[in-house]
């Protein structure tokens, strides 16, 4: 199956999902090929409100729609890891760091779908920090650690701690 070419939008509805989730009908499986769980499903729903209510405050996205937050922000998030979940045990024990998190993507979603890795959550804005920071701890997500530096500095001190790196929308640093 060529995942790249299938539709994201194409929704499918799982009955053991929660049905309460605007997520649950999407095909988190037939691009993903994996599908995340009730308590995953709850937690993500609960990022997507998080992130909507912090969008009054300050800008975080122009991305609201249910369908197109669910596209845009979680299911590209997960999309570069896509060959690690669909492994029945994930790998144990990584240290990833999420460069230009901006509102916590991609490492808010890695965070709920893969709470046994250590994740840092880094960014040059002191307040989309701040909002990271509330959200994982109302997520629960005592695994994500974020930090307001920019690549360039962190980098220095902290260039060989990480087993993976993710970046989206970011410009060329060849720092990192």
């Amino acid at each position: 199956m060529d995942l790249d070419r299938m539709d994201p939008m194409k929704p499918s509805v799982d009955p053991t999902q929660d049905p309460d989730s605007p997520f649950a009908a999407f095909p988190w499986h037939e691009t993903l090929g994996w599908q995340p769980s009730s308590q995953q499903l709850q937690q993500l729903t609960r990022l997507y409100g998080l992130v909507i209510e912090g969008n009054r405050h300050q800008n975080l996205t122009r991305i609201t729609a249910v369908d197109e937050f669910w596209e845009k922000h979680l299911w590209d998030s997960l999309r570069g890891v896509r060959v690690l979940l669909s492994f029945t045990d994930p790998p144990l024990g990584l240290q990833v760091i999420d460069i230009g998190t901006g509102a916590g993507f991609p490492g808010l979603p890695l965070g709920i779908v893969c709470p046994i890795w250590t994740l840092t959550l880094l960014d040059s804005t002191q307040r989309r920090i701040q909002f990271v920071q509330a959200t994982s701890a109302a997520l629960g997500l005592s695994q994500v650690q974020a930090y307001a530096d920019r690549a360039e500095h962190w980098g220095r001190d902290h260039r060989d701690h990480y087993d993976l790196a993710l970046s989206r929308a970011l410009a060329a640093a060849p720092i990192c």
